[in-house]
């Protein structure tokens, strides 16, 4: 399934120092997937000692990031 990150998504990775290609690799190869509200999922993954959590949302069959943040662990 083809990914796209929306502008805030795109914003957000420069203002948190979040990489693209982790944002698209926890896409991928999420270690865990979370039902969240208003049809959001969350894919997680763990880098050292944080957990990077992708906020998307399915659009037909493209997946849209909205948003992605670390969470420390």
């Amino acid at each position: 399934m083809k990914t796209l990150l929306s502008e805030h998504a795109k914003e957000q990775s420069k203002k948190r120092n979040i990489l693209i290609n982790r944002i698209v690799d926890t896409v991928n190869s999420p270690e865990e997937i979370v039902e969240s509200f208003r049809g959001r999922k969350l894919y997680r993954k763990k880098y050292h000692d944080r957990l990077l959590e992708v906020v998307v949302i399915y659009e037909h069959d493209i997946i849209v990031v909205v948003t992605q943040y670390y969470l420390d662990l």
